[in-house]
């Protein structure tokens, strides 16, 4: 159960995101899931996050925004026009920033909501 802990921490979320994001403007097609989908594993890994040791989910997070980075230059074209007023890379990069931060925030509510006491009113 680890290892499948591990390799969805692992997911290059940002790099997925972009690369649906990227391959429907190609297509003249709209990215309906990109949001939903986007939030499904902030949530989905804020949560197996919080069984994980906070210095092993920013290791993790450093490997998966470097897969990221190694996918995106492999299979997505650094188009200046999409990618304004950032490049393809920085723009990867914020992505795994703005991923982490609400996987941290998931992180946060769910060792909360384990911590806190539960109340029986009946």
């Amino acid at each position: 159960m680890n290892y499948l802990k591990f390799l969805i921490l692992l997911l290059p979320v940002p790099f997925l995101f972009h690369f649906y994001e990227y391959e429907q403007h190609v297509r003249n097609q709209d990215a309906s899931f990109l949001f939903v989908g986007f939030i499904f594993f902030i949530i989905l890994s804020g949560i197996i996050s919080s069984h994980v040791k906070f210095v092993t989910v920013v290791i993790l997070t450093i490997f998966q925004t470097l897969i990221s980075l190694y996918l995106a230059s492999n299979f997505i074209e650094n188009d200046t026009y999409w990618f304004k007023p950032f490049d393809r890379d920085k723009v990867i990069i914020i992505f795994s920033v703005l991923y982490f931060l609400g996987q941290l925030v998931v992180r946060m509510i769910v060792n909360r909501v384990k911590r806190s006491p539960v109340k029986n009113k009946f």
